[in-house]
Order: structure tokens, then sequence, then C-alpha cells
């Protein structure tokens, strides 16, 4: 990958959000984060979850002891993220735990490769290569554990006997979402249990391990640790995150407006809880943060105002007049690449709402001849705070902005079927990646028709879907001009064996069991020649090459000829035939005369009830000459 992320594209875009804040002057920074949640850096503005707070570390307190993981599990957008960087992180710092504040803290998501993301920030702590820790992982979990406790020097200094390391995964549910590899989920999940497990003679984890997990498909999870048995343990005694309530919802709108010396109009709290009460619980928080900040934006001096708050939107309306407001101010040709570039970024399915999808930033741009397009598009989403970015991946900040813009969520109607479709193929490009580009693994028939029905153009789809369709086209062709050749042979040979049947029927009644065998004898040649030929233009016409393909073609129809000549049983004389010497075929098909004939019979009964000692004369009664007899007989006779 030879791009660089814009440095313009990182302002306000980030997960981390440390960019945001440097590139802001101190005295405009806005404590409300808008659709994001919030980070480590913003913890001086997060209210309203100290019980919460409270309640995880004391779980952490325990694991210390026992050790496990924990996990912290509750709806989409109800705050997980931001209890996890801006709650729990900052409090270790501030020796929450015993000797927390010297642990080394460790804060990722699995992304679709989850043991290359957790070797990534091991290998970087203990100076050894992602790949090989990675490989050591895998191999031996319990043993890597041992070694990365006495390499990570956390309790130097200490006296206490705390944990080396501090492991948060948020989102874990990506595991299962994202990670198309059973045996690397596997690894990972074995590898955070060992991680957590307790050391020799009571001694603490080598990490307390923390992970955030969506309940939105909390049925599926305890399904999945009756399989992982990593998982059934902290999914026996969550911590669960649940929506705030009206008093934390006053915490959260005053106390971080109190923190930044803003004064909030009379009313203006009381009218935001009112319109809270009309929006699900579940997106509360992201709306309410947004509108707080949009309002912020719209200040004067040191004041918010309720004539501020109307002219967002309100709480329903503020993100759909942000959004619309950005995609207006595109140019009119980069609109058609807003929207290719937002249902890329969902996921839908037939049973569920649509979902938020993390699309790597390098396949939103190799679509596009011009790439200026796309770079525009995400540089006004990303500033306004829709969109998210890091330096490999692209998301929607939240997932209330899906049924909140109404103009996304009529892309969505229009373009659900193939959007389903475009998935499939995606999911089935990274499988057929993940294989090493396996033949078996790409489409083929109905399902490559209706692959590329869906998606003509081409130009919603990621680089490796591209060149995933492509080699299905190309392997199915290949497949079609393979199976040309047999067709026609075996066609063939249904037509030369009718003419040969309709043939040998015409042949004398004495002739009637040579006629039988001679049939089924030239059937069996043909058709052994023709699957000869079939073989031998399989193995030839594997990967032609199309400046070869006639001579390909004269290779087949040779492979077959020789096929016949292989097979041909008829030699040339009375017994005995010349080695390699083959009669043509129209000879041994003439009709024989009535003299031959008669002398054929004769040899033949002479030397078969010869040797049962009966006189040959007493068996054979050839008619006489034609005289005496009726007109017409002899003609019958001859027939």
């Amino acid at each position: 990958m030879d791009k660089q992320l814009p440095e313009a594209w990182t302002r306000g875009g980030s997960r981390g959000g440390d960019r945001s804040l440097r590139s802001e002057q101190a005295e405009d920074v806005c404590p409300y984060p808008g659709l994001a949640s919030f980070g480590a850096y913003q913890a001086q503005w997060f209210f309203g979850r100290d019980e919460l707070l409270a309640r995880l570390i004391a779980c952490l307190s325990g694991r210390l002891r026992s050790g496990g993981a924990v996990a912290v599990v509750g709806p989409t957008g109800v705050g997980k993220s931001s209890l996890l960087a801006a709650g729990l992180l900052p409090a270790l710092a501030a020796g929450a735990i015993p000797g927390s504040d010297r642990m080394p803290v460790l804060y990722f998501t699995p992304t679709e490769h989850p043991m290359k993301s957790l070797a990534l920030r091991l290998g970087s702590l203990v100076g050894v290569p992602p790949d090989s820790m990675a490989e050591a992982l895998s191999e031996n979990p319990e043993g890597q554990a041992d070694r990365l406790r006495e390499a990570v020097p956390a309790r130097a200094s200490s006296g206490v006997a705390d944990a080396c390391l501090v492991l948060v995964v948020d989102q874990l549910e990506e595991v299962f979402t994202l990670c198309p590899d059973e045996q690397e989920r596997r690894d990972f999940l074995c590898s955070l249990s060992a991680l957590a497990k307790p050391g020799p003679d009571g001694t603490p984890p080598v990490a307390l391990v923390v992970y955030a997990l969506s309940s939105n498909y909390l049925d599926d999870y305890l399904v999945l640790s009756a399989t992982y048995s990593e998982l059934e343990v902290a999914l026996r005694e969550p911590v669960w995150v649940g929506p705030l309530s009206v008093p934390q919802l006053r915490e959260a709108i005053v106390l971080p407006a109190q923190a930044m010396g803003l004064q909030i109009e009379s009313g203006l709290t009381e009218l935001l809880l009112r319109d809270l009460e009309h929006v699900s619980e579940t997106t509360r928080l992201p709306l309410l943060a947004h509108a707080l900040r949009e309002v912020w934006r719209r200040r004067q001096g040191h004041r918010l105002t309720i004539a501020d708050y109307e002219a967002t939107g309100g709480i329903r309306h503020a993100v759909a007049t942000m959004a619309e407001q950005v995609f207006a101010g595109l140019d009119p040709e980069d609109q058609p690449t807003a929207r290719r570039i937002f249902l890329q970024l969902v996921r839908v399915a037939e049973d569920i709402e649509p979902t938020r999808r993390r699309v790597t930033w390098i396949d939103l741009l190799g679509n596009d001849r011009d790439n200026s397009s796309a770079e525009k598009v995400l540089h006004a989403f990303t500033q306004s705070r829709v969109l998210s970015l890091d330096q490999e991946t692209v998301e929607i900040t939240q997932e209330a902005l899906l049924w909140a813009w109404p103009r996304l969520r009529t892309w969505l109607s229009d373009e659900r079927a193939g959007l389903l479709v475009r998935q499939q193929i995606e999911d089935a490009a990274v499988a057929w990646r993940r294989l090493g580009r396996a033949p078996s693994a790409l489409y083929r028939g109905h399902e490559l028709a209706v692959a590329r029905s869906s998606n003509e153009g081409g130009r919603d789809l990621s680089p490796v879907a591209t060149e995933f369709l492509d080699a299905s086209v190309r392997c199915q062709r290949r497949a079609a001009r393979l199976l040309a050749f047999p067709v026609l042979v075996l066609f063939v040979i249904a037509l030369l064996t009718a003419g040969l049947f309709l043939l040998l029927r015409a042949l004398p009644t004495a002739h009637g069991g040579w006629s039988l065998g001679s049939f089924l004898v030239v059937w069996a040649m043909l058709a052994g020649g023709g699957l000869l030929a079939s073989r031998r233009s399989r193995h030839l016409g594997r990967a032609p090459q199309p400046e070869h393909q006639d001579r390909t073609f004269a290779a087949r129809a040779s492979v077959f000829l020789d096929g016949l000549r292989d097979l041909w049983p008829y030699r040339s004389g009375a017994g005995a035939t010349a080695a390699g010497h083959r009669v043509p075929v129209r000879p041994v098909v003439d009709k024989p005369s009535r003299e031959q004939s008669r002398r054929n019979v004769d040899e033949a009964l002479r030397e078969k009830y010869g040797q049962l000692g009966a006189p040959p004369e007493a068996l054979i009664q050839w008619p006489g000459p034609t005289h005496g007899r009726q007109p017409g007989e002899a003609e019958r006779d001859e027939r």
C-alpha cells in the first residue's frame, strides 16, 4: 500500500481522537464529542457513569486474584467505548487498582485479523516481530503468556503483586462478524484466555483483560459460549451497560459545560430532556451529544441558547440537518460518489436492521480512476464527524445516522437487494483471498450470473471483489470451452451409432449374430475413443493460450482419431494381420455375396458339429436350383 492517508482527513475523524484535540485551539475545544465516542483525552468531560465505573473497577480488582476476563456488555450506541476509553483507562492511570498506574495499557479493536492486531500490540511491547508473536501465540498461548510475564517489567519498582499489563479489546463482536477464519478466531480467544489466567502459586495473571461486546446479538453469543469456553466465564457475570437515567443525562448535559466555563440558558436542559423522551434509549447518547455539539458551534460567546438548539433541528433532526448540509455542499459530480461510499459503509441482512460496516479506505478509493472525488467526500464528512477514519479504515461514526438521515434511508431502501448480493460477493472474495485464490472458491453458474447482473458497472465493489469476479468469469469461460469438445464428440458418437445400427440391420438375416456383435464392438470403440479424447482434451485445455487455440483443437481431434485406431479390432486378410496394418471401415460392412455367405455358414457348421460327431450333411439342407419352384421364391430367398 503505497498511498498515505491525507493528513487533512484526520481532524475530528480518528477513533483515537488525539489529532482532533491538537488541531483545534485550546479555547475552541468542544466538551461534547458529537456522534463519536469519548476518548481518553476527554475524561474531564465524561460524566454520568461514576457508579458503573466503580463496579467495573471492583470486578477487575477481583480478577487480580481469580483471573479471567471481564465482559462489558450493552446495546450498540449506549456508551461502552466511552466507558472504557474515557472512564476506565484514566482511572487505572490514576491508580484505581494497586499498581495499575505502572501497567502498560493496550487498547484496540480486533478487525478482520484479530491475531494480527493482538500480535502487533504485544510484539511492540516486548520487541518481538508481529509475525513471530502471532505464530508463538497460536502454537502455545500458555507458554507465550509465561514469557510475557518475564519480559514485561511492570512490577520492577513495586512491592505489590499486580498484573503485568491491561489489555482492552473494544467491539469484540468483530471476531465473529468480520474474521472469516475459524482457526484464527479460536487462536485469538485462546490467547486472551491464556493471558487472563492466574500465574503459578496464585500470582496475578499476565494481563487484566477487558472486552466490550454488543448485546444486539447476545442470544448468538450465549450459543457461542458453549462452543468457545473462553467466553463462558466472562458472559456468566458481565458488567451490563444500560441507558443513562434522567439524573445521569442531566449530569452529561450540564457538567461538561460548567467544566469549560460555558453557560446554559434556563430551560434548555429541560427542553433537551423532554425531546429525549421520544428517542430510542440506545440512541439517546449519540444524538444528545451531537445536538449539544451543534449548539456549541452556533453559540455566541460562552452561552448555549434555546434558539441555537432549535436552529439545529432538535434532537431528532440535528443529525439529518447536518448530514444533509454536508451533502448539499458537495459539488454535483461528487454527490454520486458520496452515495457509493455510504452504501459501502453499511451492512444489511435479511432479518435485522442495517448496521455500520468498517471498510479500508484504500478500498473506498481504489475503484475510482480519479480519487479526488472520493477524497473530497471523505474529507467533508470526517470534518463533520459523520465518518470516522484511522490509518487504515473508515466507518460511520454512529449507527444512529442510519435511521436519522432520510436520504441514507432512501438509498438503503432502493439498493437493499443489490447490497445483499454485493456483500455476499465481498465476503466470498475475502474467503477466496484467504484460501490463496483457490479456483474452487470462485463463483459459477447461477451464482456468478446473479453477481454480474447486480453490479454491471463494477464501481461499487472493492478491488479484491472485482478481481474475484473477473477470475470467476475467466474460470467459467475456460470450463465452457473444455466442455464444448467432449459434448461435440458425444454428439458425433450418437450420430454414428444410429447410422451404423440402421446399416447393420440391412445385412442378411444369417448374419444377425455378427451384426449385433459388430454393433456392440463398434459402439464401444467409438465411446472409448470419445472418452480418451475428452480426457486428453481436459489435459490440453486446462489453461489454453488464445494464440494456440487452433493448435489445441487440432490436437484434440488427433487424440479422438488415435482413440478410434487403438480400439479398432479388425485386421486385413483371412487370419493373421501384419503388425500395425488396419483394414479400412468400408470393406468390413460391404454386403457379401450369396455364395460367400453359403460357404461361410457351411464351414462354421462343419467345424461346430463335426466336434460332436454329427454328419453335417444331415443338418445342412441348402435349397436346390430354382427349377420347379414357384415364381418369386428364388428372388425371396436371395433377399
